[in-house]
């Protein structure tokens, strides 16, 4: 396996899933979840010291084999570096496009620079990696592609503007491969879309821009949010059925995207407010 370091005689067909986004919150409990069924990780994100940390945990732990692979997907050539990688590890079983960020902000408020960095870590990179996979002859034999999006990718999210509709195309982009996948003879590949609500963790900090040191998210906010194992123990539950392309975190994920398509007109008004009280605090209003 050229991704999984010192290969053993005794494991040469070891399955291997490969999570972007593992250093932390969802993605860090998937990979525990996973761990426990005997994968041999590769790990990405951009944080060095937590992936190691979180490698030697899982080694440990499970007894499986980490690999860590720290690296900014939201940049082009990383992107194809880790793409090219992909498309040759022996045994990749499973695909886990988990990694995003996001600006709670103004839509005309957001620089440049920060709005062609959303688009390309949450869409190009599920691109490139997912199109890698694809192209890798054993994951075509039964692989796993799981793309995790949110609730944003059904319902327009005034004030996170561009992440919701980066969202809204990893909606589309699994549900197209997916029956493309399904048509071809050849493809034996499982895509599944993760549809979550919010997540209890450090990542909108830094992520989505809303967070002082030292604040709570807002409590209108955490009425909606899940605890990262709980989560985790959720979806790869559910992944591990290969029977939808969609599936959800907990019920109100699925309910609030119902409703939305029911009434939008009254719900965009809430969704603007409730992220105009996080902007305000962000920015001290």
């Amino acid at each position: 396996m050229p991704l999984i370091a010192e290969p053993s005689s005794s494991t040469s067909d070891q399955s291997v899933a490969l999570i972007t986004g593992a250093s932390e919150g969802f993605g860090r409990e998937l990979t525990r979840q996973i761990a426990a069924d005997g994968f041999d990780l590769v790990l990405v994100a951009r944080n060095e010291a937590r992936l190691n940390e979180l490698a030697r945990d899982l080694e440990s732990t499970f007894g499986i084999r980490a690999l860590v692979r720290p690296t900014d997907l939201a940049d082009g050539e990383a992107q194809r570096q880790l793409a090219a990688e992909v498309q040759r590890i022996e045994g990749l079983a499973v695909l886990v496009n988990n990694a995003a960020v996001s600006q709670v902000d103004l839509f005309h408020d957001i620089p440049v620079d920060t709005i062609q960095r959303i688009v390309a870590l949450n869409i190009g990179a599920v691109s490139v990696l997912s199109r890698a996979a694809f192209n890798n002859q054993d994951f075509c034999h039964g692989g796993i592609l799981l793309n995790v999006s949110s609730i944003g990718g059904s319902m327009p999210l005034p004030l996170d503007s561009i992440c919701s509709a980066t969202k809204a195309a990893i909606d589309h982009l699994s549900a197209a491969i997916a029956f493309e996948a399904k048509k071809n003879p050849h493809m034996h590949v499982h895509v599944q879309l993760a549809k979550l609500g919010g997540i209890r963790s450090d990542w909108s900090d830094r992520s989505m821009g809303v967070l002082k040191p030292g604040e709570t998210m807002s409590k209108t906010f955490q009425t909606f949010v899940n605890e990262p194992e709980d989560a985790a123990v959720a979806i790869w539950k559910k992944t591990k059925l290969r029977k939808k392309l969609m599936v959800a975190d907990r019920w109100d994920a699925t309910v609030w995207r119902y409703v939305f398509s029911l009434f939008p007109r009254l719900l965009m008004p809430w969704v603007y407010g409730n992220n105009s009280s996080e902007r305000s605090r962000r920015v001290g209003i």
